[in-house]
């Protein structure tokens, strides 16, 4: 007998494992992807694009960001950028304590937003002046040693369309922030 089309079916856990490994496998392969940056000759922004281009792919974000602290200023900037509106957002520079970027920055936590605008800390000014919508966003500290440095901004998930950041996503922009700060540790101790 045919088994009912309307009749939800159970995941089984060979189905679930199938799953858990194409996840761990898509980590895998990013993760090796970012650190293979390492062994190019390219100027800070550029590597980090490059680093953003991975992760926007990967977890299928829209645009996305690496902020980083300004130690003799103290302020945060955009020290790379990829989306709709990359150029433009290079100008600005805001307060540390400001935005979601400030909070990672000063929680050293990773933070998933799934609507922007319910958030206390959320800093509409940039994105209002350039016009860009951000509906959510995600963002995981960059540590160098002990000290957070900056972090990783992913914006609005649109792959697949309508979905949300999800805790696989922590996951793999935590790593990512990982690789980063990595790659800058290599780039200072080689005089890049």
């Amino acid at each position: 007998m045919a088994a009912d089309s309307t009749t939800p079916r159970s995941v089984t856990p060979l189905e679930q494992a199938h799953r858990a490994l194409g996840w761990m496998g898509a980590r895998h392969d990013m993760v090796m992807r970012l650190f293979r940056l390492a062994t190019e000759w390219l100027d800070e922004e550029p590597l980090l694009t490059r680093a953003l281009d991975i992760l926007n792919e990967v977890v299928g974000a829209e645009a996305s960001s690496v902020i980083m602290l300004d130690r003799q200023e103290g302020d945060l900037y955009f020290a790379a950028t990829t989306g709709p509106v990359a150029e433009g957002i290079k100008l600005y520079r805001f307060d540390r304590t400001e935005g979601i970027a400030g909070w990672c920055v000063a929680s050293g936590q990773v933070l998933r937003i799934g609507n922007v605008e319910a958030e206390s800390h959320w800093h509409r000014q940039i994105s209002e002046q350039l016009g860009y919508s951000v509906k959510q966003i995600l963002a995981a500290p960059i540590r160098l040693r002990s000290r957070v440095i900056g972090c990783i901004e992913l914006i609005n998930k649109i792959d697949p369309p309508g979905s949300q950041f999800d805790p696989e996503d922590e996951d793999l922009v935590a790593d990512a922030a990982e690789c980063v700060a990595l790659l800058f540790a290599l780039r200072r101790k080689g005089g890049a």
